[in-house]
């Protein structure tokens, strides 16, 4: 109930830090429903990506790096990915 299964995502994106929870952090930040193009920080849980619709590898890209910067910025905590991004060259 508390996970947006309903939703395309990767699952949870980043790790939690020691004693902490990440998707909390990113929510105390302010994040929930932040997107880039149709790359969102899902409403339900703030540790989820989901793809709207036609979402890009680039926009969650960005998107990650801004959560990234926001919660370090805001809350001093580095969060660390726990999914890993491979260059893909035709």
């Amino acid at each position: 109930k508390s996970q947006p299964y309903g939703d395309q995502s990767a699952g949870c994106i980043f790790r939690n830090p020691e004693g902490m929870f990440a998707g909390r952090l990113i929510d105390e930040c302010g994040l929930k429903g932040i997107a880039v193009g149709d790359a969102e920080v899902s409403t339900m849980h703030a540790n989820f990506l989901i793809n709207k619709e036609t979402a890009s590898s680039e926009d969650f890209k960005k998107l990650i790096a801004f959560v990234k910067k926001t919660v370090k910025e805001k809350a001093g905590v580095e969060l660390e990915s726990e999914v890993r991004i491979i260059p893909y060259e035709l």
